[in-house]
């Protein structure tokens, strides 16, 4: 199995889903195997993407497995829940969304996924980037490949080190197929000339290229070459470590087998990789709880047109046995939250107030009484309790779950852009409510623990 990311994300929705979906491939031919979605919503996540206002929208790539790896649903199932949990650790499936879609027309299998780069755990539509720059993503997504690999007891992708490829953009030309032959052509020549040791770094390369072969190099990149053929009239771009500047080509040596992905780890191998991944995740879970889970906080003042006041350190004691705990109230922040989330939710399902029926003056005349009644007691209000607030945010998310469900059933059967757009901003609402209720939820349930009745010892 490896794993590849796509270079798009800034479509609109419908692009990658509708591909996914296709019955069609990437070259306009007809698949043998339907398309089959292993997990996530389609409707739902084109909604998300379309709701993006920035230029990259969403990650999209593919878990492939070749052609020897059979793997069973189960196994699908478990490399999307430890896909998910690797590159965005710390973060409910609720707290963002993707999509998994199954291709099997090639004869092997491949899951394709896409996830929108937008959070929900805030409640302000942060990005959410799962496949960001930089070397250690890189090294994360390399050791879950092996990792899971090794685990399936799959061979490891080992990579051809002569291999010469071109450019993606040289890829996409319609004379991409001749630029291919020609760099196979080179590729054996140039595989021949460094095992006969005519050829030992890059700089020999470049003057052999244009002595034995007549290709001139246009360009020199640190990790590749442009290169004009004889005749050609434009130079294509060369790519792989036999053109990267600093290779030391007495260490590329082409696979004994001829086909990457037949060498097995060894277990120290395998406790490395694990290791590697496991640091690598935690890196990630530490910064998705600072840039999502982590409540914003603003500096304290000592007054209007102050510098922030100076916060003295908080003198701890620790607590005794005949000390009692304070009581936990439910905060107005989480009232809040409740309040609107409920009031999201009466807006998206678009809901009517209906009058009561008085079946006679009677009836109407103890109502009234009622109404008088209880206008004139005075009661004592309860404490609020955390498990007050539980059963509030428990009913708030039962109504939302509800209004989800009706605005993507909204989204599918919309018949004009316009209700389609409606449809959209109401799902991305109630969802960014549903994650903040989350996590008030498991706020709650922590202070429900902490207001549990503390035992006094007799002395």
């Amino acid at each position: 199995m490896i794993v590849r990311i796509f270079k798009s994300g800034t479509s609109n929705g419908e692009a990658p889903v509708n591909y996914l979906l296709s019955m069609k491939d990437h070259a306009g031919q007809p698949r043998d195997v339907a398309p089959e979605v292993l997990e996530g919503h389609p409707a739902t996540t084109i909604s998300v993407i379309n709701a993006i206002q920035r230029k990259h929208r969403y990650v999209s790539g593919v878990l492939a497995f070749r052609d020897d790896e059979k793997p069973t649903r189960a196994q699908m199932y478990e490399v999307i829940d430890s896909f998910k949990k690797a590159v965005a650790p710390g973060l409910s499936d609720r707290q963002f969304n993707s999509l998994f879609v199954l291709h099997r027309e090639k004869g092997n299998d491949e899951i394709h996924f896409v996830v929108p780069m937008v959070e929900f755990a805030s409640g302000r539509g942060k990005r959410l980037n799962v496949h960001p720059p930089g070397a250690r993503n890189l090294a994360l997504y390399e050791a879950f490949t092996q990792v899971t690999n090794h685990e399936l007891g799959y061979g490891q992708v080992v990579p051809d080190t002569m291999r010469a490829a071109i450019s993606v953009t040289d890829r996409k030309l319609p004379s991409s197929k001749g630029k291919r032959r020609s760099t196979h052509l080179i590729q054996q020549e140039i595989v021949q000339a460094v095992q006969a040791g005519q050829v030992n770094n890059r700089k020999e390369l470049v003057q052999w290229l244009d002595d034995a072969l007549g290709v001139t190099v246009t360009r020199q990149g640190q990790d590749y070459l442009s290169v004009k053929m004889p005749g050609a009239t434009k130079a294509m771009r060369l790519r792989g470590p036999l053109f990267e500047a600093g290779t030391d080509y007495r260490s590329l040596n082409p696979p004994k087998s001829g086909k990457p992905g037949t060498v097995m780890l060894t277990v120290p191998e395998y406790q490395k990789a694990l290791a590697s991944l496991d640091t690598l995740v935690s890196e990630r879970r530490a910064f998705n709880i600072k840039a999502y889970l982590t409540p914003r906080t603003f500096p304290r003042t000592q007054g209007a047109g102050s510098a922030s006041a100076t916060l003295k350190p908080a003198n701890f004691t620790r607590a005794t046995t005949k000390e009692k705990p304070m009581p936990i109230k439910k905060t107005p922040h989480t009232e809040r939250i409740v309040e609107d989330a409920m009031t999201t939710a009466k807006q998206a399902d678009d809901e009517h107030v209906k009058k009561p029926v008085i079946a006679s003056t009677e009836q109407a005349t103890q109502r009234m009484k009622a109404m008088r009644d209880s206008g004139t007691t005075v009661s004592t209000p309860k404490p609020s309790t955390a498990m007050d607030t539980i059963n509030s945010i428990q009913a708030a998310i039962g109504a939302l779950q509800q209004s989800i469900n009706a605005a993507v059933a909204d989204m599918a059967n919309a018949t004009t852009p316009d209700e389609a757009k409606k449809a959209q901003q109401r799902l991305m609402a109630l969802m960014e409510q549903m994650a903040r209720l989350e996590q008030q939820l498991q706020d709650a349930k922590v202070r429900q623990i902490n207001e549990a009745p503390v035992m006094k010892l007799k002395v």
